[in-house]
């Protein structure tokens, strides 16, 4: 799995809405091991076929040709689709993602045809984050889940890459962001130009 990817001078493009710029600081995809069902699935239904088709033509009744069509046009049928629905799995996982930017972190899930949901938390609202990593396999790959409180809501990731890089990277933008609102408050207003 590739790294998050952190936007530190790589092309981070300021949008302004309502007077204030946003720019997009990290971004990344759950965990590569959330496609591991589905993969393993996909192969043990392939293993499957292919051992079914294979005792079927050696037997010895497949020596008929309309029973070895049928059994060749089923094997084909039952292949295609599982690459088909493996396929479907791997793009939603390539659709899901998560955007962190200086102003809100905005979890995005999606699916092809049937699933669009959005959940954006705004920074200055965040109140308490956690992260946590529980068992051997967490552990020894690297990934956990990040829980951010708000005042009005929450916030769940799970299967976060590089859970403890991407925490320090989020807690770091959490404490420059409330830092800067914090300065600006603080600095008094400008007189008018006469």
């Amino acid at each position: 799995m590739a790294e998050p990817s952190v936007s530190a001078g790589i092309a981070a493009t300021p949008a302004s809405e309502n007077g204030h710029d946003e720019e997009l600081r990290l971004h990344f995809r759950e965990h590569w091991l959330r496609l591991a069902p589905a993969t393993l699935a996909m192969l043990t239904v392939s293993v499957i076929i292919a051992g079914g088709l294979f005792l079927f033509l050696s037997a010895p009744f497949a020596d008929d040709p309309d029973a070895r069509h049928v059994a060749l046009v089923t094997a084909a049928v039952a292949f295609g689709l599982t690459q088909v629905l493996f396929t479907v799995k791997v793009l939603t996982y390539n659709l899901s993602l998560t955007i962190v930017t200086t102003r809100r972190i905005r979890r995005i899930h999606k699916s092809l045809f049937f699933t669009d949901n959005q959940t954006s938390i705004e920074i200055m609202e965040a109140q308490d984050t956690s992260k946590s990593q529980r068992g051997i396999l967490p552990s020894l790959l690297g990934f956990g889940s990040i829980f951010i409180r708000a005042e009005r809501t929450a916030m769940q990731m799970e299967y976060v890459p590089h859970v403890d890089r991407i925490y320090e990277k989020l807690l770091q933008l959490l404490n420059e962001i409330k830092r800067e609102k914090t300065a600006e408050k603080a600095l008094p207003p400008e007189a008018p130009r006469a």
